[in-house]
């Protein structure tokens, strides 16, 4: 497989990427679409995942937490590509480990 890296770097650094193509956008672009034409997988992690995310500015991080994945999810369908979603472990915050998935 070819690995193409989407990611608007809000967060992470291109520095971390190796071995794979990279385009600097946000999955609320619709050109994501364009970019990921050739995709036979999308493992969806572009997500606002902690609270100092959501405090600073929560309709940013709705915005891409909501509309991003439905942007993710309308690509894939064009596609006719399968999605992974990650969840985050921020999910459990406040339940001490180990974390069971039944909770």
């Amino acid at each position: 497989y070819e690995v193409v890296s989407v990611d608007d770097l809000s967060l992470g650094m291109v520095d971390n990427l190796n071995d794979v193509e990279f385009v600097r956008m946000s999955i609320l672009d619709k050109e994501l679409e364009q970019t990921c034409k050739n995709a036979d997988f999308i493992i969806h992690l572009g997500s606002a995942s902690s609270a100092p995310m959501f405090q600073e500015d929560l309709h940013k991080a709705m915005d891409v937490n909501v509309n991003g994945t439905i942007n993710i999810f309308e690509c894939a369908s064009e596609v006719g590509a399968d999605v992974i979603y990650a969840s985050t472990s921020s999910l459990y915050s406040k339940c001490p480990p180990p974390h069971r998935e039944d909770m």
